[in-house]
């Protein structure tokens, strides 16, 4: 991949003696292929290191970068990131000649605008309210012959006659199920509607009659204001219930719109250039948010997208469409207990939609402050509890901590591996996670064959703070006693300033090897004294793989190794685990 970054950015590379004639120089760390994900490693960056930025490069790419410096404090600057582990070893220095446009900073999203709630491009007289149907005014003498509507219901899809399906059973003739096969049961349901409605019983529908169909069982929707918005800076226009809503403000790519009573509803307008891989990221994207519950379908095309979720409090759709390098879709989201609502809100909103000219820019907002747990301005999907794990195969088997795990209706391991548990077994303390796709770790655990000894010297790594850090913490510590405090002899006690999320990660020897498990010190009946933690021996986790037919490396070496290289090599083994909860 870096084969092909760098072809996209030939020419920004320079050799150290070179540089020094220049007084603005940066350490370019990385080149995405998309603005969404050159926006989300510029902030996971920022969280660790001072001065981050990203700029667009042109041709669909954007760097991130680390500056600016002077000539004098480059080198040293580069070396300290390198030798820090903070940056990825095929960083280089750059000039930054080939940067263009700023897409983000530190502290603020976007670059100021001067139109900071965006309703100027909201056309007020572009607005068309839905009325109420006339049905007195209907004129039946255009109505089709039989052959006509067999004709035009032949050239129906699926989806369609499955909303005439649900408008009979809403009036009350249709009482099977929602099939979009049109049986005897839906035309006798046509039949009654028909001579309720004072049509000949011809068992199929017109066109014109679906239309009044569809409008009766629509009428619920005037309640909720539908309203056809024109907005010339996404370049959409939709029908939305402005009813329950009324605009908010944009926050690229979407333009908000927010309920006025302050409840769950919501709906989003996605606009922005993009191509595939855009595309690709901003529908990986939209499912960390909490806006879009896991529990629904996802379909990707090579032009679109269609996500739908759902849990207790809401029912959510997103769907977006490619063309002519655009990406322009909706989100709407609405309270779960009105499904008969919600259903008609979809698919009004979805024949409504079209585009028009114009684009959401990526400087359009209110040029906010970055949230930590928030992206477009909406807030990330958080997990139950975030800890650490060892990745112990190169199959991506992860052990872990066991305690809690009872609780998750989901359990991934970063960045999206889902991920099932192995032959439960509490009494071991620990878990054995296998995931359900192909996960290829960067590194396995050696596990030290030889036991540790008292006051030898450790660390741990660990995700201390539970996943807001991309990279794994460091933290040194002794061994204390190599017994447990009920006198177990599968654990050893530790004197380790250890966190909550660094529960499950690993414990190494000055030689580089996996001396044990550390556990979760929050869930035993006491409060232990502040430094005092538990670790799992390994010989125990060894003895309890094997037993599954999960054979791991170990190692027997005792000779140390160099701090640094030993810090990357637990950082390498160490897995982050989520649990979640619907």
């Amino acid at each position: 991949m870096w084969r092909q970054i760098f072809s996209v950015i030939a020419g920004t590379i320079f050799l150290p003696t070179l540089l020094l004639a220049d007084d603005s120089l940066w350490v370019q760390v990385e080149a995405q292929p998309s603005l969404l994900e050159a926006e989300d490693r510029a902030r996971k960056y920022a969280e660790r290191l001072p001065n981050v930025h990203a700029f667009s490069l042109g041709s669909g790419w954007y760097a991130i970068a680390v500056g600016p410096y002077t000539q004098d404090e480059i080198e040293l600057e580069y070396q300290n990131l390198r030798t820090e582990l903070e940056i990825p070893f095929d960083s280089f220095i750059s000039t930054g000649d080939n940067f263009r446009q700023k897409i983000w900073s530190p502290g603020s999203q976007t670059v100021e605008n001067t139109d900071v709630s965006g309703s100027a491009n909201i056309l007020s007289q572009a607005v068309e309210v839905t009325q109420g149907y006339d049905f007195s005014a209907i004129d039946r003498s255009k109505d089709e012959t039989l052959d006509l509507a067999l004709q035009s219901e032949a050239a129906l899809d699926t989806s369609s006659k499955k909303d005439l399906q649900r408008a009979l059973q809403w009036a009350g003739y249709y009482t099977s199920s929602i099939d979009g096969m049109f049986g005897t049961g839906t035309r006798n349901s046509m039949k009654q509607w028909q001579d309720a409605n004072q049509f000949p019983q011809t068992g199929v529908l017109s066109t014109l009659q679906r239309d009044i169909l569809l409008k009766q069982y629509d009428q619920i929707l005037v309640e909720s204001g539908i309203e056809k918005i024109t907005d010339l800076q996404t370049g959409v226009i939709i029908n939305l219930p402005m009813g329950v809503l009324e605009f908010s403000h944009y926050e690229p790519p979407l333009a908000h719109f927010k309920a006025t009573d302050g409840g769950p509803q919501s709906a989003y307008v996605i606009s922005q250039k993009g191509n595939k891989t855009a595309l690709r990221a901003l529908y990986r994207a939209l499912q960390t948010l909490s806006i879009l519950p896991p529990d629904g379908s996802r379909r990707l095309y090579e032009t679109g997208f269609s996500i739908t979720g759902q849990n207790s409090q809401i029912t959510s759709v997103a769907e977006a469409i490619m063309s002519q390098g655009e990406i322009k879709g909706y989100i709407l989201v609405w309270p779960s207990n009105d499904d008969t609502r919600s259903r008609r809100l979809f698919r009004n909103i979805k024949n409504s939609f079209e585009t028009i000219s114009g684009v959401l820019e990526p400087t359009a907002g209110t040029g906010g402050l970055e949230e930590v747990d928030a992206l477009f301005g909406l807030d990330l999907r958080q997990p139950l509890f975030s800890r650490s794990g060892i990745f112990a195969t190169s199959d991506g088997h992860v052990i872990t901590d066991a305690s809690g795990l009872e609780q998750c209706d989901e359990i991934t391991i970063r960045p999206n591996y889902k991920a099932k548990i192995l032959s439960p077994d509490e009494a071991s303390g620990f878990a054995i996670l296998a995931p359900e796709s192909r996960l290829v770790p960067l590194s396995v655990a050696q596990f030290a064959r030889a036991p540790l000894g008292l006051s030898d010297q450790v660390i741990s790594a660990g995700y201390s703070y539970e996943g807001r850090l991309d990279f794994p913490s460091i933290t040194q510590g002794a061994v204390d006693e190599m017994r447990g405090l009920d006198g177990s002899e599968d654990i050893i006690r530790l004197s380790i300033p250890a966190m909550k999320g660094d529960a499950g990660g690993p414990i190494l020897n000055q030689a580089g090897a996996v001396s044990g498990l550390l556990l979760d010190a929050s869930t035993g009946p006491r409060s232990l004294p502040k430094n005092v933690h538990l670790a799992l021996k390994s010989q125990k986790i060894i003895d309890r793989l094997a037993s599954l037919g999960i054979f791991v490396q170990s190692y027997s070496g005792q000779k140390p190794t160099e701090d640094v290289l030993l810090a990357k090599q637990a950082r390498s083994i160490t897995a982050l685990v989520n649990c979640w909860k619907d």
